[in-house]
């Protein structure tokens, strides 16, 4: 990797001082294991269901006005670390284009992790912006007097979805980002992932602005959250980044999509319970039957159901696409 180096203010804020709250507990959160690779496509379907929140993000100090609500989900498999990040908003801001433009002036979701193959502390930075685009840069050197590598290239991908219109005050409600960022990026082994147990540090941010009177550059009121708190106005401070334990077991209450009795496996028993809460509206639980998770039991449903049937989870994971 050529060391080319820049001095640059990728942080909002340079720290301010984190010995009034230098007790607050890191950011912790349990990654399970994918039972299947997931699309990215910005919707979050059955494979994100019943999974730990990494959530409610924290304000950092100082961030003025209202805080959000911000939930991450995350699972892995042997190729990829999934993210997936829920963003309440009244105001989604988002006007670049252009691959590694400076997402973080405006609304953007933003992943921090240590490399693992690195002894001098360095750290990756992933950034989508409720549009799609992305940025994505190596950093040598945290703030203050930050340093990174802006022509490194990961080999991640992201999928956005919204409701309302970008760029129009008032008119946006919510906003989901959604990631596969590989292992290759974080160990320097492309075969590399980890172990059953193994413990990651790594942080995730939001940066959620108001539109300004004249949209295209930075946002206004900038809110800062965070997944771990980092008690100062600067996202670059890895001694501040979260604790994530990856295990290779399933969530205990995730199930394959058609499961509605929760046995590991898609049968006939499935098809009663579909057929008995068939037309369930408004709060049919995972356990009724409603496999796509949109709040009703509907023929819908009943495809999912057709597709897996027969399937037996902890087959499908002995295959390779889950547990070894």
């Amino acid at each position: 990797m050529g060391r080319i180096e820049r001095f640059a203010a990728v942080s909002v804020l340079l720290c301010l001082g984190v010995a009034a709250a230098a007790d607050e507990p890191l950011g912790t959160y349990t990654c399970y294991r994918a039972v299947e690779p997931i699309v990215i496509d910005g919707v979050l379907e059955y494979a994100w269901v019943d999974l730990p929140q990494a959530g409610l993000f924290k304000n950092i100090p100082d961030t003025p006005g209202w805080t959000p609500a911000t939930i991450a989900l995350m699972l892995w498999d042997d190729q990829w670390l999934y993210v997936a990040v829920f963003c309440e908003d009244h105001d989604l801001y988002a006007t670049y284009l252009n691959h590694d433009d400076p997402l973080w002036t405006q609304d953007v979701v933003e992943v921090f992790i240590m490399h693992q193959d690195s002894t001098e502390g360095h750290y990756l930075e992933w950034e989508v912006s409720p549009r799609g685009t992305t940025f994505d840069t190596y950093v040598t050197h945290p703030s203050p007097g930050l340093q990174s590598i802006l022509s490194w290239t990961s080999g991640f991908t992201a999928a956005t979805r919204y409701a309302g219109a970008l760029d129009d005050p008032g008119g946006d409600m919510d906003s989901v980002v959604e990631m596969a960022i590989p292992w290759s990026d974080i160990y320097d082994d492309p075969s590399a992932h980890p172990a059953d147990g193994a413990v990651l540090r790594m942080n995730l941010y939001r940066i959620d602005y108001d539109t300004p009177a004249v949209p295209g550059g930075t946002g206004t009121n900038a809110r800062l959250l965070a997944f771990s708190p980092t008690l100062c106005g600067s996202f670059h401070t890895p001694d501040r980044f979260g604790e994530v334990t990856f295990l290779r077991a399933v969530a205990p209450d995730h199930r394959l999509a058609g499961d509605a009795d929760g046995d590991r496996d898609v049968d006939l028993d499935d098809f009663v319970l579909l057929k008995q809460n068939f037309g369930l509206t408004a709060g049919a639980a995972w356990n009724q039957g409603d496999f796509d998770h949109d709040g009703a039991v509907t023929l819908d449903d009943f495809a999912i159901l057709k597709q897996n049937f027969g399937t037996d989870l902890d087959r499908v994971l002995a295959a390779g696409t889950g547990l070894p």
